[in-house]
């Protein structure tokens, strides 16, 4: 016992001492170059592993440094840049680095920041101290890394618990014995003629009801766990049956304690497929959502090429494989391939639900013009398209077509009779996202707060971004001005304020960007926004929402990369960071915006 103790001391000493002596090599290399100095550059990059020039053959490629030689060629004399990205940072961690990039003096401050914050979720920084260049960037920070380390990883696999993912927690009591390997599959129950599906990773689905699963000893138990972390089912949890389970020719005999009997039969094959992709394609989507891609990369391409099964089933399969395409940065040919079988799926049936995956995978690989003017033709087809068809073109005319095209959409949809609440509520948060000034956010948040009864908590989400400007007098001289109530959107503000706490990244990034922009204000530094060179809509989303609500110039990545995969690959490494030609772009698209602040 004792001996065993040792050796996992002496692990995670070893481990802490190896994240230490790493800490310290990151931090020493950053500040050989970091010395304000040493370095009294015109313009300081910060951010992370994009700014930092991952992907990229040497630090000479990275966009700091090709904006360098970029500018200098164009104004005709030397301009400095300088590069304080640090890979795996968050707004927090920009944020603590102000002091430092800010300490030279710089004209412009350039900063891409926001895709670690939206699994590593920073908490807020209250107080933001400039004074000289001391801080978490200036001096080594020490503190128990490898507890960190476990933090983040257990964030990272956190998805698995919690009530979405509940039905997966007893996995461990499936796999193992031939007789429940044999349980797997779809079934009739009778009597009842119930549809029962018992998947191998311990999810099933009986009628409507999405339960847990286990087999233990002949005996299945059917139910929700009390522990949604536990490896099987007990008895004694709320809400679980027992059932001997006896293996017959045809199927299953099960009885219960009460001495009730009933069967398990086989479904029809063809019913069978349907009702396991459909428990399938509902797991995968949760499951993509929340990061666990590996876990569906097989599952899939069967239920997307099985042309038994329905239309709406095969697209949505084919639209989440152009979800995992997307997120292994590289895969062009396999985003082309499964996006033309999209098509013609969508080509071959009048489907609407099959039209709607098509439409938001082409937004997802990005191409937002494909995906309107597919609504757009199929409009002219039928003279009238459903809501969330609808909204679907809306969201992919805020990324590529002009503001008064969005308002456009979004207007009809709020004039439909047959939007529903939710409907209505997204198209508001778009038109959110394209209003170009303050007053116009307030307008759109006064109006959303003041029509709609929205019991969840995007519309608070969207007053929290905003905490940083929006106050109550504003709120209520807006309200008087509409000839609206101004009680729900002070309610929607007082909650947002209760909730400082518990903001969600979104939130939390916009502040710590205000907070920077407020500091660049008062230094008469120019703070100059990036997006970032690929599409995580609720990211870019937030970045651009920033920029416009506060005055900040935004360098727009989407505007210098093509939309192309064939085009597109050229400019990534195969890690899905920018390659040298990536980062050129990214480059010359900053210069635009700076050029004339520094051009004397």
């Amino acid at each position: 016992m004792a001996r065993g103790a040792l050796v996992v001391l002496s692990s995670a000493l070893g481990l802490e001492l190896l994240l230490q002596l790493l800490a310290a090599a990151v931090w020493i290399g950053g500040s050989a170059d970091a010395d304000p100095e040493e370095a009294r550059a015109e313009v300081v990059c910060v951010g992370d592993s994009y700014t930092f020039g991952m992907g990229a053959s040497g630090p000479d490629a990275a966009y700091p440094s090709q904006l360098a030689d970029l500018l200098s060629e164009q104004l005709g004399r030397t301009v400095e840049v300088q590069n304080l990205g640090k890979p795996g940072s968050d707004s927090s961690d920009v944020l603590e680095r102000a002091g430092l990039a800010l300490a030279g003096e710089p004209r412009v401050l350039c900063v891409l920041v926001g895709v670690n914050d939206r699994w590593r979720h920073p908490a807020l920084i209250e107080e933001l101290d400039l004074d000289g260049t001391e801080g978490a960037a200036a001096r080594f920070e020490w503190k128990l890394r490898s507890v960190e380390l476990v933090r983040i990883l257990s964030r990272g696999l956190g998805s698995f618990q919690g009530d979405t993912a509940q039905a997966m927690a007893v996995e461990n009591s499936v796999v193992g014995t031939g007789e429940a390997r044999d349980l797997v599959g779809g079934w009739q129950l009778v009597p009842g003629d119930l549809p029962v599906i018992l998947a191998e990773n311990g999810s099933c689905r009986i009628g409507d009801a999405d339960l847990a699963w286990g087999y233990v000893s002949g005996e299945l138990r059917v139910g929700v766990p009390r522990d949604p972390t536990a490896s099987r089912l007990e008895p004694s949890d709320a809400g679980v049956r027992s059932f001997r389970a006896e293996r017959r020719e045809l199927g299953w005999a099960l009885t219960d304690a009460a001495g009730s009997r009933s069967a398990l039969l086989p479904m029809d094959d063809l019913a069978a497929g349907e009702a396991r992709s459909r428990l399938y394609l509902r797991q995968a989507e949760i499951g993509i959502s929340e990061g666990r891609i590996d876990e569906f990369r097989e599952v899939l391409p069967p239920i997307a090429f099985d042309s038994r099964l329905p239309a709406e089933q095969r697209a949505k399969a084919l639209e989440l494989l152009v979800v995992i395409a997307v997120d292994d940065a590289g895969s062009s040919g396999a985003i082309a391939e499964r996006l033309e079988r999209l098509r013609d799926l969508a080509d071959g049936h009048d489907d609407v639900a099959v039209e709607r995956s098509l439409v938001r995978s082409l937004m997802r690989a990005g191409r937002y013009d494909d995906a309107y003017e597919r609504v757009e033709r199929r409009a002219a087809r039928s003279g009238s398209i459903e809501p969330g068809l609808r909204l679907a073109q809306a969201r992919a005319a805020s990324q590529s077509r002009t503001r008064e095209d969005v308002i456009r959409i979004v207007s009809a949809l709020l004039a439909d009779p047959t939007s529903t609440v939710e409907v209505r509520n997204a198209a508001r948060l778009i038109q959110l996202s394209v209003s170009d000034s303050q007053e116009d956010q307030i307008d759109v948040l006064v109006r959303a707060a003041a029509e709609d009864d929205r019991s969840g908590g995007d519309l608070t989400t969207e007053f929290q971004r905003r905490r940083s400007w929006l106050d109550e007098a504003r709120v209520e001289a807006v309200a008087r001005r509409l000839g609206v109530d101004p009680g729900p959107a002070l309610e929607r503000l007082r909650d947002a304020a209760a909730a400082e706490g518990g903001l969600d990244w979104r939130a939390v990034l916009t502040r710590h960007l205000a907070r920077l922009h407020e500091a660049c204000v008062a230094r008469g530094v120019t703070l100059v926004a990036l997006t970032y060179p690929f599409e995580i809509r609720e990211l870019q989303e937030t970045l651009r929402d920033f920029a416009t609500s506060s005055g900040v110039r935004l360098a727009e990545m989407r505007s210098v990369f093509p939309t192309g995969e064939a085009e597109r690959q050229p400019l990534f490494a195969p890690d899905g960071h920018c390659s040298d030609a990536g980062y050129a772009l990214m480059a010359r698209r900053v210069a635009v915006e700076i050029a004339e602040v520094i051009d004397d």
